[in-house]
């Protein structure tokens, strides 16, 4: 399955990007600079989404970025996830 969700970045001076999802409760990751903060926010999203789709856990659907409040310091950015493309991914791996 494909998906696209917001995620909200926060800046943490001298220390890097916290990333939060708000539609998804405990999907949050950190890294220490923007581009390491997008990857990391694409496979928390994707590994969040994955578990939820093995347990059948419900999905929410994603809020409208319009709807999203940030402070001063946050940015909201889209975070796209293919879970079917993340098992592949896994299972390649796995056999190497």
């Amino acid at each position: 399955m494909k998906y696209v969700y917001p995620a909200v970045f926060t800046l943490v001076e001298g220390e890097g990007y916290g990333i939060e999802f708000p539609d998804l409760k405990g999907c949050a990751e950190e890294g220490e600079d923007l581009y390491g903060a997008l990857l990391l926010a694409r496979d928390a999203l994707t590994d969040w989404l994955m578990f939820s789709e093995d347990t059948g856990k419900p999905i929410p659907p994603p809020t409208p970025l319009k709807e999203i409040a940030v402070e001063e310091n946050q940015f909201v950015n889209l975070i796209r996830a293919d879970t079917d493309a993340w098992r592949l991914l896994k299972a390649q791996k796995a056999t190497t």
